[in-house]
């Protein structure tokens, strides 16, 4: 009777612990753990970092808004410049040299456009004081100042840039203008073509110049 109920005890022990067992196993195996015997939380590690190349602001962007400054601080003291006027959709830009404004007639008008690389600007003279034009880094320069109405000068811009210039003799009065092309994120140097760009009988010879200059024009306008 006694080793009867050893026996039946010890059996009990062993299928109890059995049990235990199998349900420790069942238990490692919870919701947390996906198929294939991962954890399935682990897969949103990666979350937000996927597409992330995609993120990014291009960098003509910022260059385009870096040239934006540089116009706004370059006409910071110019009368008539309330923003860069778009003349990306005409075959040719004009820009009148002269026109009314900054104590005189020393304004150029438009004062700032935004064109398409290959486009040509025109700046027509008024007659109405002795102006040139001249860009800040001499990319391109009409010649001296003049006052003769029928002057013209062409420019070919061929790449993006940003080109601020100014009249020689009224810069100090804010005679400045800008020329945008296309994003305006180019270096600005160089980038049109230097050559035949005065055109229409264009800029008068050194002989004329010289004489035009003697006449001394408009010096109580724009002198």
């Amino acid at each position: 009777m006694t080793d009867q109920t050893s026996l039946d005890r010890r059996r009990f022990v062993r299928l109890a612990g059995s049990a235990a067992s199998l349900a420790l196993v069942a238990g490692c195996g919870g919701p947390g753990e996906s198929g294939n015997g991962t954890d399935a939380g682990a897969q949103t590690e990666a979350g937000p970092d996927e597409g992330a190349g995609g993120g990014g602001q291009g960098g003509g962007s910022r260059e385009g808004e870096e040239g934006s400054q540089q116009v706004e601080e370059w006409l910071s003291e110019t009368d008539n410049y309330s923003g860069v006027v778009d003349q990306t959709d005409v075959n040719r830009a004009t820009v009148a040299v002269g026109a009314p404004g900054n104590g005189g007639n020393n304004v150029f008008d438009p004062v700032a456009i935004r064109i398409s690389p290959g486009m040509t600007v025109r700046w027509t003279w008024t007659g109405d004081g002795t102006h040139n034009v001249v860009e800040r880094d001499e990319t391109f320069k009409s010649g001296s100042p003049t006052g003769d109405a029928d002057e013209v000068y062409e420019f070919d811009f061929e790449e993006e840039g940003t080109y601020l210039y100014y009249c020689e003799r009224h810069e100090g009065r804010g005679m400045k203008g800008a020329i945008v092309v296309g994003e305006g994120s180019g270096t600005g140097d160089g980038n049109g073509s230097g050559d035949g760009n005065e055109t229409d009988g264009g800029n008068e010879s050194d002989d004329a110049q010289t004489e035009s200059e003697g006449t001394g024009y408009d010096d109580g306008n724009g002198s």
